[in-house]
């Protein structure tokens, strides 16, 4: 049974420690069977590589045979089609975004000699090439377009110690600045979203067991730092953001338990529009690991968060999914108990607001969509 341990809001102590109020939840959690789409092909960056396109379909930026891939599925679960991108072998596609005029803007990664280059690839809406930039030694995280024309790019080499870089590339002008974020904490880029308010949030988290942390930036689309919080207590590994129609905002992250393997839990912070903290909820069970992967706002102001969870021993992972109102309370909870690997990275909507979840299993990509409530419905294979 999954219960909500809810951490009291203190005034200013509240951002330092916290005391924990444990709540349970009576309803059992719903197991349902999945019924999966497999795709040939592995995804590019979590959080970024799969969209839904201008023309509903959804649309996976990866790669394959060691080549960028961009995989189109339709809503229903269909293939549409599989184009590898005419380059060379060992290069990768990791994030992108899609034009106006349908073409893609893929950022990825050539492997040559041992290095990793940055390059930028523009195809159609076939995947047929139309030019090629390289930008030199450094990994490609995420491409978001901040106008028509404009779009930044985000590049870390993925070690310790390693420099964030925020590169804004214009269609005609080419490569236009680049700005160095601070990074003596040792963070990894995890995400970053565009705001209502036309700034950028980036979100940067660190994985030490016995030193998480979380770090926030609101950017403008001169690079400027607006603001930069820390939340590091009980908070770290691959965190998420999600901006609301009121420009509050909720971080999602896992904690950590100091005395055993088996209790991570999924911890979601509810914070105003300048950062600071509205509330804090951990959700989890004592045995069993939870960990978050992506979070989608619903029109009836609820949030539909996805993770995966299981045993560090002799339990396969189970893609999770719950939806909760605005304070934090657990309307419904679903697990889909599989016999694979698996864990979905991506939860999209669709214009219908079905849900798609799209994830790995290996060298496999797959699509699973559900209703707003969960339920999966039927769908075709490949």
């Amino acid at each position: 049974m999954y219960k909500l341990l809810i951490i009291p809001i203190l005034i200013i102590q509240l951002l330092l420690t916290s005391c924990v109020k444990e709540v349970y939840i009576t309803d059992e959690i719903q197991r349902i069977g999945p019924r999966l789409n497999y795709f040939d092909g592995r995804l590019g960056q979590d959080n970024h590589s799969a969209i839904i396109a201008n023309d509903q379909n959804i649309v996976v930026c990866g790669y394959d045979n060691s080549r960028p891939l961009l995989l189109k599925i339709n809503d229903q679960g269909n293939f549409v089609s599989s184009t590898e991108i005419a380059l060379g072998y060992e290069s990768f596609g990791r994030s992108f975004v899609q034009l106006l005029n349908n073409d893609f803007l893929i950022a990825g990664n050539k492997n040559v000699s041992s290095r990793s280059l940055l390059e930028l690839y523009r195809c159609n809406e076939n995947g047929v090439l139309l030019w090629t930039e390289s930008f030199g030694e450094t990994e490609a995280k995420a491409i978001l377009a901040l106008t028509d024309s404009l779009f930044l790019i985000v590049v870390q080499k993925d070690n310790l110690n390693a420099s964030i870089n925020l590169m804004y590339f214009h269609l005609r002008e080419g490569l236009v600045s680049t700005h160095n974020i601070s990074n003596s904490d040792d963070l990894l880029f995890s995400q970053i979203i565009k705001t209502i308010d036309d700034h950028v949030l980036l979100v940067l988290g660190r994985d030490y067991y016995q030193d998480p942390q979380i770090d926030v930036l609101k950017i403008d689309n001169s690079g400027y730092t607006v603001w930069r919080k820390s939340y590091g207590q009980g908070l770290h590994s691959k965190p998420k953001v999600l901006e609301l129609p009121n420009q509050n905002f909720i971080i999602a992250g896992n904690d950590i338990s100091y005395s055993s393997i088996t209790d991570r839990n999924i911890i979601l912070k509810m914070l105003n529009s300048n950062g600071d903290l509205l509330w804090e909820k951990n959700f989890g069970n004592d045995t069993i690991n939870e960990l978050i992967n992506g979070m989608v706002y619903n029109e009836d102001n609820t949030i539909t968060v996805l993770g995966h969870s299981y045993e560090s021993y002799g339990r396969e992972k189970q893609i999770l999914l719950f939806k909760i109102d605005l304070s934090g309370e657990i309307i419904w909870q679903h697990e889909y108990p599989n016999d694979a690997e698996l864990v979905g990275t991506h939860l999209l909507k669709t214009k219908e607001n079905d849900l798609v979840i799209i994830g790995k299993l290996g060298t496999s990509i797959f699509m699973n969509r559900l209703s707003s409530e969960g339920e999966i419905l039927d769908s075709n294979t490949r």
